[in-house]
């Protein structure tokens, strides 16, 4: 099977979300912040500190460095 390839950070943390099953509501919830704040962060508008992407590699079971450090 071919690995879906992505040049942005946010494309792929929405594909991974996807992927889990889950929605932004509850993504939000397991990592501690509002769901209005995972939202600015999967449309691109802002980056997560390095606190939050591991918390959001963890839940997604991706290494943090194959999620964010893809291009802007």
């Amino acid at each position: 099977m071919m690995e879906k390839e992505f040049t942005k950070w946010y494309d792929k943390l929405e594909f991974l979300r996807h992927l889990y099953g889950l929605t932004q509501e509850e993504i939000a919830l397991k990592i501690g912040v509002s769901h209005t704040t995972y939202g600015r962060w999967e449309r691109g508008q802002h980056r997560p500190i390095p606190v939050y992407q591991e918390k959001i590699a963890d839940v997604l079971k991706t290494p943090r460095k194959d999620i964010f450090e893809l291009g802007e």
